[in-house]
């Protein structure tokens, strides 16, 4: 089976034109890539990151990905590389801060 990108909306193989239940159908949109996915997947069927729960999907940044933390006020230490691996109400764990604030993160 040929995979098919939603915003066709007709098979990249056979030509058959999307049902109305295709078209209309519940979907996520993957923060990493932006594949919109079917409710149905667990992970993206582009990248393969996991379906970020309600509360990532709500904050912004899901689980797994990789970001950049800003650990200093001051701009001469730049931004360091991380990893997001939890988050709460309004924090983040990163895999170099805990409880890493939404404003000293960049995708």
């Amino acid at each position: 089976d040929e995979p098919n990108r939603s915003n066709r909306l007709s098979c990249n193989s056979c030509g058959k034109a999307k049902t109305s239940a295709q078209v209309s159908g519940d979907l996520w949109e993957c923060p990493g890539c932006g594949e919109q996915n079917r409710s149905s997947r667990s992970e993206c069927n582009n990248c393969g990151l996991i379906q970020p729960s309600a509360k990532e999907a709500e904050l912004g940044l899901p689980v797994g990905v990789r970001c950049r933390y800003e650990a200093s006020s001051r701009p001469e230490f730049g931004l360091l590389p991380a990893m997001v691996e939890g988050c709460h109400e309004e924090s983040y764990d990163l895999d170099v801060r805990p409880r890493a604030q939404p404003e000293r993160i960049a995708p």
